[in-house]
């Protein structure tokens, strides 16, 4: 692990953060650096945790964190440093030899992750965030901090996924051991799988399992017994494979009401870091992911385009160069106002005229966006854009040729007739909202 983290490169210096620790100037060593500074966690008793007496503290500092240091904290972190560039690798190895060297076998006694980033030249991250501790006599003594053992490994390897797309579930099990492995039952919420017997090395595939469920079954569990041993459980995470952020509740959906109002309210004159202070503070209020809001489609194409051409106006002042529009995690941004519009839902034939409307209004905002930001939109985003437009395009058409109105009025409902009236139709509401909002805005 700490080879993996080191990676090629000759580095000066260290900050270390992790709650334990041991053999420490042997992982110090394997680091290569000349200067290391320690940051560690709170005991029981008040007093941090690092095995003082048994380190060699020539150029060795120590440091707490800014805020909340008199509190335990569970981070474990590593930063690198030399006169070029910056490594900053965070996760879960603590600082210590079962997580972070190998042993004789080259095998690690803890399983570990951790994500390594590069950050080139960029300033120190932790500089405002740590404050120098003067004295290492503060620190309790303790002959053997070592962090608990992991469990031992199960003799086999269990793999289960969920496909969101094909709606299955997935497993294989293989035997690791050199023992058969008995009375296996592979549980995935209330389904079970059951293994009499598996030989060593040998590999048993289950049967897809279709499941429907809107909400995602995150682990799955393995009771097994090995020779003649007790029996024993093994819990493992399904690997969720094809899934959107909404489905798995990392990224909840907007509702386009109230991004259509976080939008109209936007100033663009605001600094980025006080808009977006006003806007976790609005969403913080429990309105955030709109599950308690009516779920009705929204068709406030006045709103609509108000809160679009806001949009634009926020992202092409002269402080807005680093706003990018495209970023997924921008409340006021162009791909939040996409996904509230198609989460919405498109059924009755009012439904699909608004979503034609609002995805239209869409691509004209992405194709202003793309001419007056350095920021471009992707290709993907773009497609997926004109996709649902023509699939609701073939539908409009279809709809307006039935339409007695529409035929007493412009005569047979020819492709081209209807083309002309819905660029017509779309860019009446454009005006209209010009001429409302004319006086102190234009567009």
């Amino acid at each position: 692990m700490l080879d993996a983290l080191k990676g090629d490169v000759a580095w000066h210096a260290a900050t270390v953060v992790s709650p334990y620790w041991s053999a420490v100037d042997q992982l110090v060593e394997a680091l290569g650096v000349k200067t290391c500074r320690f940051v560690p966690s709170l005991t029981a008793d008040g007093k941090y945790r690092f095995p003082v007496d048994t380190v060699n503290l020539t150029d060795r500092t120590f440091a707490a964190f800014e805020k909340d240091s008199e509190r335990y904290t569970h981070a474990k972190a590593l930063l690198l440093e030399n006169g070029q560039e910056r490594v900053l690798c965070i996760g879960s190895a603590n600082f210590t030899q079962a997580a972070m060297l190998s042993a004789g076998n080259q095998t690690l006694t803890n399983i570990e992750a951790m994500l390594r980033y590069e950050l080139g030249a960029a300033p120190d991250p932790w500089k405002a965030q740590l404050r120098l501790l003067p004295d290492p006599s503060f620190a309790s003594v303790d002959e053997d901090d070592e962090e608990d053992g992991a469990p031992p490994l199960p003799p086999f390897d269990a793999t289960v996924l969920y496909d969101w797309t094909a709606g299955e579930f997935r497993a294989h099990l293989t035997v690791t051991g050199s023992e058969p492995v008995r009375d296996l039952v592979l549980s995935i919420g209330a389904y079970s799988w059951t293994i009499a017997t598996a030989a060593a090395g040998e590999t048993c595939v289950m049967q897809p399992w279709v499941y429907k469920g809107a909400q995602p079954v995150r682990s799955f569990s393995v009771h097994y017994r090995l020779a003649q041993d007790e029996p024993a459980m093994f819990r493992g995470l399904i690997t969720q494979l094809n899934a959107g952020d909404d489905q798995l509740g990392y990224l909840p959906r907007p509702r386009l009401n109230r991004v259509l109002e976080l939008l109209r309210s936007l100033n663009p004159l605001a600094t980025t870091g006080k808009t977006r202070e006003r806007v976790l503070s609005e969403l913080a209020d429990g309105t955030g992911d709109g599950e308690e809001e009516s779920a009705d489609p929204t068709f406030d194409f006045f709103g609509l385009f108000q809160a679009t051409w806001k949009l634009q106006e926020y992202y092409q002042t002269k402080a807005a160069a680093e706003r990018d529009p495209y970023d997924k995690l921008a409340p006021y941004g162009a791909v939040t106002l996409y996904r509230a519009i198609t989460g919405q839902a498109a059924i009755t034939h009012e439904e699909k005229i608004g979503r034609y409307i609002q995805l239209s209004e869409m691509r004209d905002v992405v194709a202003r966006l793309d001419k007056t930001t350095k920021f471009k939109s992707t290709e993907t985003f773009r497609s997926d854009i004109e996709t649902e437009i023509s699939v609701l395009g073939a539908e409009m058409t279809q709809l307006l040729g039935e339409s007695q109105s529409f035929r007493s009025m412009f005569g047979e409902a020819t492709p081209e007739r209807i083309e002309a009236f819905l660029s017509w139709f779309h860019e009446e509401l454009q005006r209209e909202v010009s001429h409302q909002a004319g006086g102190n805005h234009g567009r």
